[in-house]
């Protein structure tokens, strides 16, 4: 006999980090230039790799952390609501994520010291695409084990 609060007590955890994660890349894409300024400068504190000595080596790291987040809210969408879904119900979690990555570029243009950006836009594409895969897999990977366990 399996104890369904136990699974109804994950879901509900993975949509509240789910819309966590989601409110808080809508904060960080929406914050002012100045305060992204002190983000960066505390981030390259933490990661010191992030500004090689070498030239022309950069790494975009804005695209990274465009691509991390959008992946972060795919991942958590999916283990949220979407196990076991259609695909169509895939392909409507994307073009909800592409129509967010849209609108937070639009609406840094209205924003002082941040400007929008069409590979931002695409970071963010590449992000949601690989978090929504990552979800799929490690949730029918965590449904194996959880099945394994059980027998």
């Amino acid at each position: 006999m399996v104890d369904k609060r136990v699974t109804v007590l994950h879901a509900g955890h993975s949509q509240a980090f789910a819309l966590f994660a989601l409110v808080g890349t809508l904060v960080l894409l929406l914050l002012p230039g100045p305060a992204v300024e002190v983000l960066v400068d505390l981030a390259r504190g933490w990661f010191p790799a992030s500004a090689p000595d070498v030239p022309g080596l950069e790494l975009p790291m804005d695209k990274l952390g465009h691509a991390s987040l959008f992946a972060l809210c795919g991942v958590l969408l999916v283990w949220g609501w979407l196990q076991g879904a259609t695909v169509s119900r895939f392909v409507l979690a994307f073009m909800g994520l592409t129509v967010m990555a849209v609108c937070t570029e639009l609406a840094q243009l209205a924003i002082p010291g941040r400007s929008g950006d069409v590979w931002d836009v695409v970071a963010d594409m590449v992000g949601a695409v690989l978090g929504i895969w990552l979800g799929v897999r490690s949730g029918a990977w965590l449904v194996a084990r959880r099945v394994e366990v059980r027998q």
